[in-house]
């Protein structure tokens, strides 16, 4: 019923960056307020990124090209 006490043992643990990967997707846990603020507002440029799907951008090419 305390979710940031798993979060506070994970970091302990971890440290302040990890990540997880399930379904073969990767999700980077930010555990420290500092830290977050300096990756998302002072240096989102380098971060901000899209997930890559080519089965779609292929298909989507293919549909193009016959139009």
């Amino acid at each position: 019923d305390k979710p940031w006490l798993h979060w506070q043992k994970h970091k302990q643990l971890y440290g302040s960056i990890s990540s997880v990967t399930a379904l073969g997707q990767t999700v980077v846990i930010l555990n420290d307020y500092d830290l977050a603020i300096e990756l998302f507002e002072k240096r989102s440029g380098e971060f901000s990124d899209r997930p890559v799907f080519p089965y779609g951008g292929q298909m989507y090419r293919i549909y193009h090209s016959h139009c």
